[in-house]
């Protein structure tokens, strides 16, 4: 079934998603996001398992393990971190509509070009840009956990903020090209 025919103002029940025509590098983007943001959703079942087993060692055994509890919000980390970018590929990503669900479809693809290009690239890539660095920084000397239990090699999951917004820059330029394609057709 296809959505309803937008009209000029108050398109509020259409999302802007289901009028932005794909683009080959939003198709080949968002495929690679989402299949990545898919696998990544693993972490979950896994930390789940962590989660009971550093219940049954406490309560049971009477002995908690720092590594267990480090090990848990690395793994939240990385559910977190790829459920970004996961999200924008996806266009579950949580907006705040007030005003632009007045907006024709037009403004609204207008506003969401802007947003991407001024508040949101700039920010993951900085992020990104300086998640290299503190990754390099905790390569280079070696970074460990400072618990005699913990986890060692502290740059793979540090790895993980570089990554993640790579991913979130890359669903922004693919989200960035559906809305300029979207208004570069005279018909919108």
């Amino acid at each position: 079934m296809s959505p309803p025919e937008a009209t000029e103002i108050g398109d509020a029940g259409l999302k802007l998603d289901d009028k932005l025509p794909a683009t080959a590098f939003s198709r080949w983007a968002d495929q690679l996001v989402i299949r990545l943001g898919l696998l990544s959703s693993a972490v979950w079942g896994v930390l789940v398992l962590a989660i009971l087993t550093g219940v049954f060692q406490r309560h049971l055994l009477s002995q908690g393990t720092i590594f267990i509890e480090e090990f848990q919000w690395h793994l939240y980390a990385v559910g977190i971190a790829f459920a970004i970018a996961f999200c924008m590929a996806n266009d579950s990503h949580i907006r705040v509509d007030v005003l632009s669900r007045n907006f024709s479809m037009r403004r609204s693809a207008w506003v969401e070009s802007i947003g991407i290009v001024v508040l949101l690239l700039p920010y993951a890539l900085f992020v990104l840009w300086n998640g290299i660095l503190f990754v390099n920084t905790a390569y280079q000397s070696g970074e460990v956990s400072l618990a005699p239990d913990g986890l060692g090699h502290r740059w793979i999951i540090k790895s993980m903020l570089p990554i993640a917004f790579g991913l979130l820059t890359l669903a922004s330029l693919s989200r960035l090209t559906r809305c300029i394609a979207f208004l570069r057709n005279p018909a919108n």
